[in-house]
Order: C-alpha cells, then sequence, then structure tokens
C-alpha cells in the first residue's frame, strides 16, 4: 500500500492475489529445491510466502495443484533460459550444435532441475500428483520443440531431427540424474563425463540419414 496527499491508496485486487499466488508458487520452488519435497507441507509454504493458510487454499485447492503449478513455473523458466541462451548463439558458428547442447546440459543440470527431479521421485508413489505432472511435462516439451526446429542441420528431416533430439534430452536428464545422486560426485578424483557424452552425441545428431 502506498500513500498520498489524499491518503493511503490500495493496490488493485488483482494484483494482490497475482502477488500471493506468485510468492506461493516462489516459496514452493524454494522449499523444494533447499530443503526437499517432504517439507514442501501446505503449512510451511504459506509461512514461507508470509501468508494465511486460508490465502494458500483460496489460490491452490490442493496441495497437488499447488507443486504442478510450481513446476508448471520451473518449466517455464527452464524454457526462458533456453530461449534467451540459444538466441545467443550465432546462426553461423561452426560450434552452434555443441553450444546447444552445452546449453541443454547447463539448464538440465541446474538448481531448477533438481526441484524437477524431486517431484517426480514423490510422484512415483502418488498417481495424483504423477498425473498433474505429466501433463506439466507434455506442455514443457510442446514449448521447447519449437526451439529445438531452428537447430536442424542439412539433410537430415525434421522427423529424424525430432527423434534423434529427443534421444538426446533423454540422455542428458539421465547424466545430470546420474551426477546429482551418484554418491562419489563431489571427490576431486570424479571424472566428468559431459565431455565424452556430448561427443557420442554429436556424432549421433549429425549423422547422414540412410537414403
Amino acid at each position: 500500500m502506498t500513500t498520498t496527499n489524499r491518503g493511503p491508496v490500495r493496490r488493485p485486487q488483482e494484483q494482490r492475489r497475482a502477488a500471493t499466488r506468485a510468492a506461493l508458487i516462489d516459496a514452493t520452488i524454494a522449499c523444494i529445491r533447499d530443503e526437499g519435497y517432504g517439507a514442501a507441507t501446505t503449512r510451511h509454504i504459506a509461512e514461507l510466502a508470509g501468508v494465511t493458510i486460508g490465502a494458500l487454499g483460496y489460490h491452490f485447492p490442493t496441495r497437488v495443484a499447488l507443486i504442478a503449478s510450481a513446476l508448471d513455473e520451473v518449466g517455464q523458466r527452464l524454457r526462458v533460459d533456453v530461449e534467451h541462451r540459444l538466441g545467443e548463439v550465432a546462426a553461423d558458428s561452426e560450434n552452434q550444435l555443441a553450444d546447444s547442447l552445452d546449453i541443454a546440459w547447463d539448464t538440465i543440470g541446474g538448481e531448477l532441475f533438481i526441484v524437477w527431479v524431486r517431484v517426480w521421485l514423490a510422484a512415483a508413489e502418488d498417481p495424483e500428483l504423477h498425473e498433474a505432472l505429466t501433463s506439466c511435462e507434455e506442455r514443457l516439451v510442446t514449448a521447447i520443440k519449437p526451439l529445438l526446429g531452428r537447430r536442424i542441420p542439412d539433410g537430415i528431416s525434421p522427423r529424424t531431427w525430432y527423434r534423434r533430439m529427443n534421444l538426446a534430452f533423454n540422455t542428458i536428464r539421465g547424466l545430470a540424474l546420474w551426477q546429482r545422486l551418484e554418491p562419489r560426485r563431489n571427490l576431486e578424483s570424479h571424472r566428468d563425463r559431459w565431455p565424452d557424452t556430448r561427443k557420442e552425441l554429436l556424432e549421433i545428431l549429425t549423422r547422414p540419414e540412410q537414403s
């Protein structure tokens, strides 16, 4: 609330509601990232966001609805980050595809990815949550697919390209998950597996189609 010579001026109700909803989603993402999925109870999220349980219930009638909305926001942030960074890769760069894979690796291996992973692990034992998150992932794939279409090498059909990119992203996600959970990941002697993986993916992605 601000003040003027005429007295206090309240923000429009819609703005306050939008701010509350955003605060709840931000608090949910931060809680899952920093404390784990189990800590993300509605009461704790409301406390972190500085709102009442009643306000949380107004925006999100169930915990699953809150978690799904938070994961949608994670997907949106991932998409925006990837789109922004891909836009900085020069179209005529000899290393365009390698740079694009590095961007995907950095994004998927980042802090937001751990939120995604922790929620999906919980969803494995929660059918309602799993159904909601399946829809979240479908929306993310739909949003990212046009970005991938900008990078199709000459001589490769879109169908083959998208099939290969699905393989690449599944590989990147699997490696990112392994490096997050592998117990020796913090040892100095632990080898970074991304360079070798990127080399193999580049060979697969650019391999000429069989006529």
